[in-house]
């Protein structure tokens, strides 16, 4: 992350984080508002796609110099509340949540896919979001390309889906030497 921000969370109603999203950044300027998004691989009558997918439905993580006018943002129809933990007053992310948060700001909301190369039985990932991922990795499935990042957030623990694609093995990335 490029000159630390403060990082918030917003539970908001399902369906409306786009809406929110922009409301948010008309009101308080300055802030970054993103949805937690991700790229899967589909395939639609034998035609292999990548297509974006809300990650967390109903959240929505805010970015700033300073702490927003809290008040205002909760008073916005769709938002029910910030993430905040148990007997603190205090808004802002700490531990596993803030760390997604970082993670997330760093691909701007977008966990897309990664490229990875075939060392051996080893799969390494040389680009992307895998490659400075959090969580553990709880599954790699290398025939649709794809990892399950078991993550916790919000006191949770989810398991993700993440794509990669397969690429050469090159000198650029320091692999195979």
């Amino acid at each position: 992350m490029n000159g630390e921000k403060l990082s918030f969370c917003i539970q908001c109603k399902s369906g409306q984080e786009n809406k929110l999203k922009d409301l948010i950044m008309e009101l308080v300027p300055g802030t970054f508002v993103i949805p937690a998004m991700q790229q899967q691989h589909r395939s639609r009558n034998g035609v292999k796609s990548l297509v974006n997918k809300l990650m967390l439905p109903g959240y929505l993580f805010l970015y700033s110099d300073e702490p927003p006018p809290f008040d205002r943002i909760l008073h916005l129809e769709q938002v029910y509340r910030f993430l905040r933990y148990d007997e603190s007053y205090s808004f802002l992310l700490s531990g596993d949540d803030k760390s997604f948060a970082n993670w997330l700001y760093n691909h701007d909301g977008l966990l897309g896919v990664s490229k990875a190369v075939s060392v051996g039985n080893e799969t390494r990932i040389i680009d992307g979001p895998l490659k400075d991922h959090i969580g553990t990795v709880h599954k790699i499935d290398r025939h649709n390309r794809n990892i399950c990042l078991s993550i916790s957030f919000d006191s949770n623990t989810r398991l993700v889906w993440l794509p990669f694609v397969w690429t050469r093995v090159s000198q650029e990335f320091g692999v195979g030497q």
